[in-house]
């Protein structure tokens, strides 16, 4: 969670030894050690609440509405040279230039393979 190098504890042990007496070094150890213990505490607790939050159906039908309404959004500001492909996973991608998907075919290749593809499509 605090990510220290090597360099940054050297230097806070260096600070600590000039500006702390050597007899008060353990307590404030003991004392930082158990801050940092009650600050993993807290986020444990945070982060077990925030997942609990996320799995109830009212937010996830409200993460589905937005996921669909950006995506639509994004279908009325295509321009006619802009194609959507969807991906394995069922996402949709806005591709501004079709023939940049798959330089290694011909124009008439790739027209005749998307056609074969939203042909198959269809019939599903």
């Amino acid at each position: 969670m605090f990510g220290f190098s090597l360099a940054e504890f050297i230097l806070v042990i260096i600070v600590a030894i000039i500006f702390i007496k050597p007899q008060d070094l353990p307590e404030l150890a003991k004392m930082l050690g158990k801050t940092v213990g009650e600050i993993k505490k807290l986020y444990q607790n945070l982060l077990a609440q925030w997942q609990d939050v996320a799995k109830q159906p009212e937010i996830a039908s409200l993460a589905q509405e937005f996921q669909q309404q950006v995506s639509l959004a994004e279908k009325n500001t295509q321009t006619s040279t802009e194609t959507v492909i969807i991906d394995m996973y069922g996402k949709e991608h806005i591709v501004s230039n079709i023939f940049e998907v798959r330089p290694d075919l011909t124009k008439e290749q790739l027209s005749q393979e998307v056609q074969e593809h939203n042909k198959n499509n269809n019939t599903k």
